[in-house]
């Protein structure tokens, strides 16, 4: 075959293995990123306005900061001011922000969706259906973030670390001992948007207990800590305003409110050490 001929035929070689390669790399580039990207971007925002939803809106700032502003008026109801706070702005709206910033992280998806759970637990124990709306609500936040952003197929292997598998199990009985009793008292109500704040103080409760329980389960997945971290800083809030105010409606009283600082303190060296 003449040199011209080859060359040629070469050339027409390398064009067909090259314009279906090409051809297959800008469909992608043209069909799956923006989708991915506009969807993420979409997880972002609705998670943003979602934290300062239930963060300010909903009165997270505002109830947590109580103790300090509230004045005398509302000094019977520090504790439970504190833990509507606690929980919707340390437990919910706090894990909102992380996933505006990285709305694929499961672990954050999950801690927002088991404060859902919670909020639904203490209003059925309450019989109380208007605190199935924040609970749906809290849901239906961690739901439509997960679908929109897609989240993270492979963020670790669940499995149980003892140490804090223990402490779980060291707050199951108390706390679930507390969201009984808190969620069929009808002393002195005290209510935020028109909800009783028995209900949410039960929650609270069995937040705690279920939040551990994730955390033993997922210790090496990315974000935890940041799990392990909100849940001792609300664990152990209500146990240093519970020691220092034992006769408050909602206490743990002094002697329980010592041991969940201490437990909460447990918790978050557990939670933080090295190696599995």
């Amino acid at each position: 075959m003449p040199r011209a001929n080859r060359l040629r035929d070469g050339w027409h070689d390398r064009v067909r293995e090259y314009v279906p390669r090409q051809l297959t790399d800008e469909a992608r580039a043209a069909h799956t990123p923006p989708v991915r990207g506009g969807r993420i971007v979409a997880a972002q925002v609705l998670a943003g306005v979602a934290a300062v939803f239930w963060g300010w809106l909903f009165f997270g700032v505002q109830d947590t900061l109580t103790v300090f502003v509230g004045g005398q008026e509302f000094a019977k109801h520090y504790l439970m001011e504190s833990g509507w706070g606690l929980l919707f702005l340390v437990l919910v709206a706090t894990p909102l922000v992380g996933l505006a910033r990285r709305p694929r992280t499961v672990i954050l998806v999950a801690q927002v969706g088991t404060v859902g759970l919670a909020l639904a637990v203490g209003a059925l124990l309450a019989r109380s259906a208007s605190h199935l709306l924040p609970a749906a609500g809290v849901l239906l936040t961690a739901s439509a973030v997960a679908v929109l952003a897609g989240l993270d197929k492979h963020p670790g292997r669940a499995r149980v670390d003892a140490p804090l598998a223990v402490l779980a199990v060291i707050a199951a009985v108390p706390a679930i001992g507390y969201a009984w009793r808190m969620a069929h008292s009808h002393v002195d109500v005290e209510q935020t948007v028109n909800l009783d704040h028995y209900p949410v103080q039960a929650a609270l409760s069995v937040a705690v207990v279920l939040l551990a329980g994730l955390i033993a389960l997922t210790k090496e997945w990315p974000g935890t800590r940041l799990v392990a971290a909100a849940l001792t800083v609300t664990v152990g809030w209500m146990g240093i305003e519970s020691a220092v105010y034992p006769h408050k409606l909602g206490s743990f009283g002094t002697a329980w409110g010592w041991l969940a600082v201490v437990w909460s303190i447990a918790l978050l060296g557990a939670a933080i050490r090295p190696g599995p």
